[in-house]
């Protein structure tokens, strides 16, 4: 199903379908005299055909695809996958974070060879011989590079090693391994001229590795030193090799199963059969699971039980490869072993190890615009603001990946599909196999109307017309920020329910107005339709930058259980790093802060309305640290009040619903609004519904709806998360040295604007985290695509966290 294909090709299914539709028609409608139908199955069946006719299949499309993945090593336990593509940029398949890490630079060369320690640092070789290594969180460009001391031979496949402390061992010539440390040559060895990436293994210490030797002796060596401290005879033909969790355990492979050796006592341990042919092309030992995985020349599974030595192995096909995809690739997982297929579009196929066949493979698409994982049934995660790195589409219909967030968002979906939880999903959609109903088709236009009381107003003029879903809730958007309800000054449906039309009046922003229309239908599933613009010249308008921040140290609860120690400090630096920021590049910043006992329900919400006197140009930032939490699939912002156990009755009252708050962004006349969020938990003190997968969907679905930029540190975090050294959250420490200058990277021209303070911080507060020892934090950032200044550098604070 998820093969991608060119968007001019024709659906195979189409017309068996539609024919049978007719067919059916033309029995019921002719029959035989004897046993014609009544009216009420007639009107049925041709019910299900109009349906059946409705309803579209879909496949993906990846847009600006990364191309083959031709680099997919795993780490010694599986934690982190090694994916290189074409386009040259590593990219790390993260499984305790269930997500993908590319946020590496791409290199100005082919990388050739890579490996991944389990930290999630790795080492590339490139096409020139040289070595890069680099480090999760800490830079998007290699941390050490050592240029070529070694060339490559352009007809050979190199192969590389990892030891301990960035000790390397590069294949890059048959019968030849180099040593290295850091990047300083240690020693050459002589292996046998078949060795290749597959006869040569490190073991888990990372202090030995392990090869057949010119000589014809199975041999391992210390990484450090490049001297051997065991050998043993070995003349059968090796294909592959590999290491156990016990000192000196290795296994070898040739064209008859596999064997296990004890290198410390140079000496045959046992031996592993097959009941028909077995020549095994690679080979795993899981110590977990006591079991010897293998895949054979005929990518067939192979598996031994390490306590049933003498049982013979019968190979288990796999799934058949399709045209385009590589040759299946056996990675550990923290689970298990899981074969990879690759396809040139940039998509990577993970299939569970030795599954039925009815098991589908979970979807890794990767490209220009991001990453996503997309299972069987169409629930996917990943990096989904505009624009999409996937596009569901059939013949006449193109819809983004992020049109389906409200019924397919699945955060955390990588984890929950290895560990099959099926009670774990947070949706519950129709599988996309089963074809969607097709959302209204959208025409939209837009125009400036006459001035009237010292205003210019623009008229925006949307139709909808029925395609099977109905015509949908309506989302009108100018500059990328939702239109309020309230602007609508007129809305028709026709007799028979198949057209709608809606006229809105906005106030123009001085320059380009940009609007776009949005239908949802009953699944769930927004179809975009096309922009259309409205040029308002007037002189340039004085633009302010408005501030509301709201924070709560001390929450009034009767053991001080809620209380924070540094948001009210967070909010206070944000508020002056603002006024510094964007008195660079506003001709006024209004800043606004309610602490502790005026951070109320009612405070919090008169503050917000009070910025709707804000003009289209202004820009307003909303920052709240306070706590977050999800009840009953409703995120809420915790105000002054609350008290331990909380009250779902009192959330009304005493806490902002994200509805309410969308309601109330909704009603700003300002175009510009940056949300951003320092809602962590706080560990101990909330003991309730904590569920950061669910934080995550229901803060990207309010994001997508709404049309505005937001940033969230939804992470499940902990009092820690408040760092005494740095005497702030980490979140706003982030902001704070974005604020600074470090956002301002792409371009670096002086100028700190939303979607680079959201990249920025995004990567910073997930390495600070690891950095620190903490629990994993990595925020929900989302853009709905229109970008804007936020001010100049303050230098204030800059890179001082490492």
């Amino acid at each position: 199903m998820f093969a991608p294909r060119p968007i001019n090709s024709v659906h195979p299914w189409r017309p068996l379908v539609i024919g049978m539709v007719i067919v059916g028609l033309l029995v019921t409608q002719t029959g035989n005299a004897h046993a014609m139908p009544n009216r009420a199955i007639q009107k049925a069946v041709q019910n299900n055909a109009l349906q059946a006719l409705k309803r579209i299949r879909l496949e993906p499309r990846v847009e600006a695809p990364a191309g083959l993945a031709r680099i997919q090593t795993a780490s010694h336990t599986g934690e982190q996958l090694l994916l290189v593509f074409d386009d040259k940029k590593p990219r790390l398949l993260d499984f305790a974070e269930s997500r993908v890490w590319d946020n590496f630079d791409a290199l100005d060369e082919p990388i050739l060879a890579g490996a991944v320690y389990e930290t999630g640092t790795f080492v590339t070789l490139s096409e020139s011989g040289a070595l890069d290594h680099w480090a999760l969180h800490q830079s998007r460009q290699p941390v050490a590079h050592y240029p070529s001391q070694y060339a490559v031979a352009g007809n050979e496949s190199p192969a590389l090693f990892l030891g301990r402390d960035q000790r390397v061992g590069i294949l890059a010539a048959r019968g030849a391994l180099r040593l290295y440390y850091r990047g300083k040559f240690i020693s050459e060895l002589a292996l046998s001229p078949e060795s290749s990436q597959r006869t040569i293994a490190v073991d888990s210490t990372g202090e030995f590795i392990a090869a057949k030797t010119a000589e014809g002796k199975l041999t391992v060596w210390e990484m450090a030193t490049g001297v051997p401290v065991s050998s043993v005879p070995f003349a059968e033909t090796l294909r592959v090799l590999t290491t156990g969790a016990e000192a000196g355990q290795v296994f070898t492979a040739g064209n008859s199963g596999a064997v296990e050796w004890n290198m410390r006592e140079r000496q045959e341990k046992r031996r592993f059969t097959c009941q028909t042919s077995c020549e095994l092309e690679q080979l795993l030992y899981l110590e977990q699971d006591r079991l010897l995985v293998g895949l054979n020349n005929a990518n067939e599974s192979v598996q031994w039980s390490i306590n049933k030595p003498r049982k013979q192995a019968r190979p288990i096909p796999n799934p058949t490869l399709v045209s385009g995809e590589g040759a299946p690739q056996l990675v550990r997982s923290p689970v298990g072993p899981l074969l990879l297929t690759a396809t040139k579009e940039g998509v990577v196929k993970l299939h569970r190890w030795a599954a039925d066949d009815s098991a589908k493979p979970l979807i890794l698409a990767s490209s220009r615009h991001g990453w996503a994982l997309i299972d069987d049934v169409g629930r996917f995660d990943g990096s989904v603001s505009a624009p999409s790195p996937v596009t569901w589409f059939d013949d006449s219909h193109a819809l983004p990946l992020s049109d389906f967030a409200n019924a397919y968002l699945e955060p955390g979906l990588l984890a929950k599909w290895l560990a099959s939880e099926e009670n774990g999903y947070l949706t519950r959609p129709a599988s996309l196999e089963e074809g969607i109903l097709v959302p209204p088709k959208i025409t939209l236009n837009a125009s400036l109307l006459p001035p009237s009381n010292g205003q210019q107003m623009i008229s925006v003029e949307v139709e909808r017309i029925d395609q099977g879903a109905g015509l949908g809730e309506l989302l009108v958007y100018h500059q990328g920020l939702q239109v309020p309800p309230e602007s609508q000054t007129e809305a028709r449906v026709s007799a028979d329910q198949q057209k709608a039309w809606d006229v809105f009046e906005v106030p123009a922003l001085r320059g380009r107005n940009t609007f776009r229309a949005r239908v949802r239908n009953e699944e769930g599933i927004i179809a975009s339709g096309p922009s259309s613009m409205a040029d308002h010249t007037a002189p340039p308008a004085p633009k302010t930058l408005h501030l509301l921040a709201v924070a709560i140290n001390e929450y009034a609860s009767a053991d001080g259980a809620l209380d924070l120690n540094y948001a009210v400090p967070d909010a206070t630096s944000i508020a002056e790093a603002m006024e510094v920021a964007g008195g660079e590049n506003f001709d006024s910043v209004d800043a606004n802060l309610l602490l502790d006992a005026h951070a109320t329900k009612s405070g919090v919400v008169n503050a917000i309305r009070g910025l709707r006197q804000a003009a289209p140009e202004d820009t307003v930032v909303l920052y709240f640290a306070t706590h977050g939490e999800v009840f009953d699939d409703i995120f809420y912002l915790l105000l002054r009040g609350l008290d331990l156990p909380i009250d779902t009755g009192e959330l009304s009252n005493m806490g902002l619903s994200i509805g309410e708050l969308a309601d109330e962004v909704r009603r700003l006349s300002a175009r510009r609004v940056f949300l951003l969020l320092d809602t962590c938990k706080s560990g101990d003190a909330v003991q309730i519904l904590a569920d950061r997968a669910k934080d995550q969907r229901v803060l990207q679905i309010f994001g997508s709806n709404l049309g505005l930029n937001l940033i969230a540190a939804t992470a499940k975090g902990q009092n820690a998360l408040e760092v005494n050294t740095l005497g702030h959250g980490v979140f706003t420490f982030t902001l704070l040295e974005a604020l600074a200058g470090d956002a301002d990277r792409a371009p670096r021209d002086g100028t700190i604007t939303a979607t680079e303070v959201g990249g920025f911080t995004s990567e910073k507060v997930t390495a600070m985290t690891s950095q620190m020892g903490l629990l994993p934090q990595s925020p929900t950032v989302f853009s709905h695509g229109y970008d804007y200044p936020i001010g100049k550098p303050t230098g204030v604070l800059g890179q001082t966290a490492q």
